[in-house]
């Protein structure tokens, strides 16, 4: 029985790698192929990933530690922050939270590019010169699969609202998803103005039109209100968490959304901005909305957008002089402005993210509502990303 059973061990460990045992210790030199190595552990060896090639030949067995010939030119620190993007090439986790959660979104989910059918990996190749292996990326596809449906432009989205009950929900807002159980939205839309006291209390997500059947409804369990915001005397600091009480199932029409990196510069001139278009004929979906319609906006200077304010008409000026006392914050706001008008009730604006073209990321807020059609005020995502990981990834 016992020798069965060392049998099984040593089989096992010799179908993962390449041979059973080099008897050599962590640390020694090696040799596989001709090719001399380092015993080491698998995490710091990319030759572990090219999957398309013979795994290395094993330098030790202890428990369930295996030790690796790895003749890799340069060790690595840990495999798993390893990303490989079909866009944007091999990218590497550092520690800055929401920046791994996306980096991790782009490997684990079922992004577009991953709907449009292309796969990305590591090819080892041989340095003549100095005797060791090295790698470069390589990315197959580009072609859905039979039966592939257009993916959703924006699964990142989602609608919030309030109710005593599930047949009967006042839809009042728009949010992005973030995390499996968190949802990005403005402050004031907490409490609506017209309904006062009664705070945003369902999600919904996958939402493309009024069929309620492709909708996936979550419980808010609890809101975050960022500290710095006071809705009865502006819309500065305008955002809030809402922490759902089952995670978000993720699927090709339900995903999260990336968060700008403070330490990186990426392309905002341009961004995408859902408007929702009214319907009030329905008498069980009770909100502003009936279909969403993607508005394309510009970037403008703080400058233009303050003098927009001084432009429009006359109510919307005065809204503007009472929330924004000290006109646009350049450091935790943005303008942006639409080539045609749009229905906005705290909804984000997002651009591509800058470590993929497969995914968006949420750049601000919106803390006015209702038609606009020049230039308006938005939350810069970007200046909360602090405070929004110590909720999200604490």
């Amino acid at each position: 029985m016992y020798k069965v059973l060392i049998f099984s061990v040593c089989l096992s460990v010799c179908l993962s790698f390449v041979t059973c045992d080099l008897d050599k210790e962590e640390g020694e030199d090696c040799e596989w192929d001709g090719i001399k190595g380092k015993c080491v552990h698998p995490s710091v060896c990319l030759t572990t990933l090219d999957k398309r090639r013979a795994k290395p030949p094993v330098c030790s067995q202890k428990g369930d530690e295996t030790i690796i010939c790895c003749t890799d030119c340069e060790l690595v620190n840990d495999t798993s922050n390893f990303i490989i993007s079909p866009s944007s090439g091999v990218l590497w986790k550092d520690g800055r939270k929401s920046r791994d959660a996306c980096l991790q979104y782009l490997k684990d989910l079922p992004h577009k590019c991953r709907q449009e059918g292309y796969y990305a990996g590591l090819s080892r190749k041989l340095d003549e010169e100095k005797k060791c292996h090295r790698f470069s990326l390589w990315v197959i596809g580009g072609a859905p699969g039979p039966g592939a449906r257009v993916p959703s432009e924006n699964p990142y989205e989602a609608v919030v609202g309030f109710g005593q009950g599930r047949d009967m929900i006042y839809w009042m807002s728009a949010g992005s998803i973030i995390h499996e159980k968190f949802v990005l939205t403005a402050a004031h839309r907490l409490n609506a103005s017209s309904i006062p006291d009664r705070p945003l209390t369902y999600v919904a997500l996958g939402v493309k039109n009024m069929d309620r059947s492709t909708w996936e409804i979550h419980n808010v369990t609890k809101i975050h209100v960022h500290p710095d915001y006071d809705g009865d005397q502006s819309r500065y600091n305008d955002i809030a968490l809402l922490e759902l009480e089952t995670p978000i199932s993720f699927n090709r029409d339900v995903l999260p959304a990336c968060l700008p990196d403070p330490a990186e510069e990426f392309d905002t001139s341009k961004a995408k901005f859902t408007s929702w278009l009214r319907n009030d004929s329905d008498p069980i979906i009770k909100g502003p909305f009936d279909s969403p319609h993607v508005v394309e906006l510009r970037e403008f200077t703080a400058e233009e957008c303050n003098a927009n304010m001084e432009n429009v008409d006359p109510l919307q000026s005065y809204i503007y002089r009472i929330y924004l006392p000290n006109k646009v914050n350049e450091e935790s706001q943005v303008c942006y402005g639409p080539e045609n008008c749009m229905y906005i009730m705290g909804g984000p604006i997002a651009v591509t993210t800058q470590y993929s073209r497969c995914m968006n990321t949420v750049i601000g807020i919106s803390p006015f509502d209702g038609h606009q059609c020049a230039p308006t005020v938005f939350t810069k995502v970007q200046h909360f990303v602090s405070w929004i990981e110590s909720i999200v990834w604490p």
